[in-house]
């Protein structure tokens, strides 16, 4: 008789964002505020047969060892030493944080797993040792499996709670197109980061203003092309997304305190004073049919996983 749970998993915005220099080893360094917000994916872990499966009511979501899951749970495994073929794992994801929209989806379904499994199994792994499997999963992960609003420096494996976030009412909206990440990061070093350049670490004071005040992304000077019409490609890839900066002006045209995009892109998010302000702003931004709509609200704790 196979066993199941089904949990959430949230996504989250990057309320400040600064890449540093480029490592040796390809990553760069950066320093983010991330929190997670009221927007959820679904997850129903099933105990039966043998090995790692996965699967999604999404068709762009792998099925395979590429997926962030996977790989969560096959080193949660092995750290576990438990052989991979001697326990069966189905892993069933319901999305609906958009893919390659900047908000962590794939980071924090990989997040929940990793609590989950270590929950479940009862393999009693602390915290410290969590954080270490996240990061080799991917950067954004650590901070899923930490729980509350953050700092995130290094390479994204240094996470310590960050005090003075507001309660916040967000409105996300996602434009058609995507942006990779990797080709972001590409483009961000022909010149944000040949000058090595220290990073002021923000501090906040627990109000909305003092937030607006703060936020800042570097990728914004990469996707926001709509007042200067450059494109960047590659061979395969583009990363023209002229609507980023037309959702800008509308969300603060709506009300929003400041308007930015959240990770890389493609999806750019305002805050508001309160919940009545965003709902009005979010009926209204839901008339342009090409973009995805999302309110939510900032999490003090992400609760991953329950």
């Amino acid at each position: 008789m196979s066993d199941s749970i089904t949990f959430k998993s949230p996504a989250k915005v990057n309320y400040y964002l600064k890449v540093g220099e480029k490592l040796p080893n390809g990553y760069h360094k950066i320093a983010t505020v991330m929190c997670a917000v009221s927007i959820y994916d679904t997850i129903t872990l099933t105990f039966e047969g043998k090995g790692i499966k996965i699967e999604s009511n999404d068709p762009n979501v792998p099925i395979g060892s590429s997926n962030t899951v996977f790989r969560a749970a096959q080193i949660l495994l092995k750290e576990a030493k438990i052989v991979q073929d001697d326990i069966g794992i189905k892993v069933a994801i319901q999305k609906n944080i958009p893919i390659e929209a900047g908000l962590g989806g794939a980071s924090s379904n990989a997040a929940s797993i990793i609590l989950k499994l270590n929950e479940h199994l009862n393999l009693g792994l602390p915290l410290e040792k969590l954080l270490t499997i996240g990061n080799e999963v991917g950067s954004d992960v650590p901070f899923f499996i930490f729980g509350s609003p953050a700092l995130v420096t290094g390479v994204g494996e240094k996470v310590e709670a960050i005090d003075g976030i507001p309660e916040t009412w967000v409105v996300i909206v996602k434009p058609p197109g995507s942006v990779s990440t990797k080709l972001a990061y590409k483009k961000i070093d022909l010149g944000l980061t040949s000058i090595k350049k220290s990073t002021i670490i923000p501090t906040f004071n627990n109000t909305l203003k003092g937030l607006a005040d703060k936020m800042e992304n570097d990728f914004e000077s990469v996707v926001e092309v709509e007042t200067n019409g450059e494109t960047f490609t590659s061979e395969k890839e583009n990363i023209y997304l002229p609507d980023v900066g037309k959702i800008k002006k509308e969300l603060e045209k709506l009300g929003s305190l400041k308007a930015m995009l959240s990770g890389s892109g493609s999806s750019v998010f305002g805050i508001f004073e309160n919940r009545d302000d965003a709902e009005i702003a979010s009926k209204e931004i839901r008339s342009n049919k090409d973009w995805s709509v999302f309110l939510a609200q900032g999490l003090s704790y992400n609760n991953v996983g329950n």
